[in-house]
């Protein structure tokens, strides 16, 4: 599989989400708090994010309790995200549900966040490579490569097949990254970005969670020097 070109999204198509007062069904702390641009366009899919909406029927007889799905980065080694020729950032993505409820058809999105990388102060985070470790052929398979625009919306890429999420159970995922052609770092600078995650449902590209931002994130730093 070839590696997947890093493609900054222009798409004006956004989706702002309010998230009101009124909603009894949010805390208080959420409704006070400003929720930012969140978008995930496709091709053929309008951009679509809903905080409130719950997960599809399952097997299980009642609906899970908020919070029952943890979404964590782990062992990140080799940062920052450098220069040199076959460098890699590694690092582990967990999806943990703690309750009885059977979460269908979900799709985690690994997605480089703004960095101070771009001297243009867009946020743009240089182009970069992303892998996923398949144990099946124990090989590392090229995955789309997402990072916000200078709008700060995302473009959706599906980088591992949609999964179930059963009763008490945690799925695991292997990631490693490096930087893309060089030709797209002219004008860059070392700087500090970072590596989120958003657990989707699809087919609608909804979240389980009521996060405004991402479900994880951790600091990716970037040396280009």
């Amino acid at each position: 599989m070839s590696i997947a070109s890093h493609r900054h999204a222009r798409s004006r198509v956004l989706l702002m989400v309010f998230v009101s007062l009124g909603l009894a069904s949010l805390s208080a702390c959420a409704s006070q708090t400003p929720v930012p641009v969140v978008a995930f366009p496709t091709v053929s899919d309008p951009p679509t994010l809903n905080l409130v909406v719950p997960p599809v029927a399952s097997a299980s007889d009642n609906p899970p309790p908020p919070g029952s799905v943890t979404t964590k980065i782990l062992d990140i080694s080799g940062a920052p995200l450098g220069r040199a020729s076959g460098s890699w950032v590694d690092f582990t993505v967990t999806v943990a549900n703690s309750s009885t409820y059977v979460y269908q058809n979900l799709a985690p999105l690994v997605v480089f966040g703004a960095c101070t990388c771009d001297p243009d102060d867009n946020g743009l985070a240089p182009h970069s490579v992303l892998q996923i470790w398949d144990p099946t052929t124990e090989a590392w398979v090229s995955s789309g490569s997402v990072s916000t625009d200078t709008t700060g919306a995302y473009q959706f890429a599906k980088q591992v097949a949609f999964v179930n999420l059963g009763a008490k159970q945690t799925l695991t995922y292997l990631y490693r990254a490096t930087l893309g052609n060089t030709t797209h770092l002219a004008g860059m600078r070392s700087g500090t970005g970072s590596i989120e995650v958003f657990v989707l449902q699809m087919p609608g590209h909804t979240r389980i969670s009521l996060a405004a931002g991402p479900d994880a994130s951790a600091q990716l730093g970037y040396d280009l020097g």
